[in-house]
This record gives structure tokens, sequence and C-alpha cells, in this order.
């Protein structure tokens, strides 16, 4: 009986113990660990798959300015498109050709602070000096040339050569040009060109040979690259 009696009693103080009193290893139970949250879950802030109205408006807006922008330089400094008014410039243009022209020359020409001087034989457009609209022609004499046109044909003397030369003989088309009208004894001053259309027939052209005059290099818009249309006759200059 008394060790039954002994034997409760040791059972009941562990049972009766406080928790502070209790094995500290014995009243510390396992914690499972948290949840696992999946990583394409965790995110500060929802985000949309969808952009909004605004956004794509303001996409929108930013592409046509760039755009806008784009031919703005281009159309200012770069290229420029002009069609063909007349038959001056026959048989090489014909009426309604759409030409590309190149202003990159005239625009270096202002980025260096030096006047833009086209090459002999070159086919250009400018401001006419007379009345200000566009006319297309072809470079015969440059800054400081003496041009005679007399007996249906030019002849350009200059220091290089002093005993004179054909400007025709300088381009393609000049083998196949017919007789020049006009009589022409002119000194080019510094600051112009001579020009002349192809079509030399009386009348046929307002050009150097006649009341147009010698054309100032600031009136030159720049020069003939590419004839656009029509497509069966498009061809680089």
């Amino acid at each position: 009986m008394g060790m039954f009696a002994v034997f409760r009693y040791t059972d009941s103080m562990e049972e009766n113990q406080t928790p502070s009193q209790r094995d500290p290893n014995q009243s510390q139970q396992p914690q499972s660990p948290p949840p696992q949250v999946p990583a394409q879950q965790i995110q500060e802030e929802p985000v949309s798959s969808q952009p909004s109205f605004f956004r794509t408006f303001l996409s929108i807006i930013e592409f046509f300015g760039t755009v806008a922008l784009l031919v703005f330089i281009i159309l200012s400094f770069g290229l420029q498109s002009f069609h063909v008014v007349g038959k001056s410039m026959t048989p090489t243009l014909q009426e309604e050709d759409r030409l590309l022209v190149s202003k990159l020359g005239k625009t270096w020409g202002r980025v260096t602070n030096n006047a833009y001087v086209p090459k002999r034989g070159d086919v250009i457009v400018f401001k006419s000096p007379v009345d200000n609209l566009e006319l297309v022609k072809r470079v015969i004499g440059l800054p400081g040339d003496r041009v005679v046109l007399e007996s249906g044909k030019f002849t350009v003397y200059n220091d290089e050569n002093p005993k004179g030369f054909n400007p025709d003989n300088s381009f393609q088309e000049g083998q196949s040009l017919e007789y020049t009208a006009g009589n022409v004894n002119v000194v080019v001053p510094e600051t112009d060109i001579f020009v002349s259309g192809d079509n030399r027939s009386p009348g046929g052209s307002l050009d150097s040979r006649n009341s147009l005059g010698t054309v100032p290099l600031e009136n030159i818009d720049g020069k003939l690259i590419l004839r656009v249309l029509p497509i069966t006759d498009a061809r680089t200059f």
C-alpha cells in the first residue's frame, strides 16, 4: 500500500506542476512552418495586363510626333520632292515628272558657313531671282567663269581652261542636245552661277541666256538625284 501511495504522489506532482516549473524541453512543441505563398502571388501592387487608355493615347501621340519631327527634318534639311511644270528641260525631263532633290549640300554649307556650289552639269532646283518661283535648270557656268554662247554652242573660259571648253561635254545628255539659241558673253559673278534649260530652242527656256540672268548661290534649293515618276522612266542623276 505504501508503494502504491508513493507512486501516485510522484505522478500527481508532475500533473500539478505549473508551466514555469516544467522542463522547457517538454513544454515547447515543434511549430509547423508558415504556408508557402506562390512566387507569382507576391507583389506589392496589382499589375494590369492591359494598358490603360491614357497610356495608349500617349504612345500614339509620341509615335506620330516622332514621325512628324523626322519628316520635318528630312524635308527641311535632307530631301524634297518636286514635279516638273513646263518643257524647259526637255528632252531630259518631261512635264509632270516627279523629282527627288537632295538638299544635303546646301545644309552642309550652312553648317560650315560656306556657300554651296554645285558641279558643272548638275541639274538643280532654285528660286528664281525674278519672281521667286521654283525652277529646274542645268549648271553651265560656275562663279568666276566667262560664258560665251555663239554659233549655237557654249564655250566656258576660266583659269584652268584659258582656251575654253564646251560645258555640254561634261554631262551625259549634252551630246544629244540640239542647237543652242542665243548670244551671250558674260562673266559670272563670284556669288552666282550660270544656268540653262536643256530645251535650247528659241523661247524654249527662261534661263541665264535671256532675262533670268545669273542665279545667286543662296537661291539654290538642291541637286536633282532621282526621277521617281513615271516609274518606267525612273533614273538617277
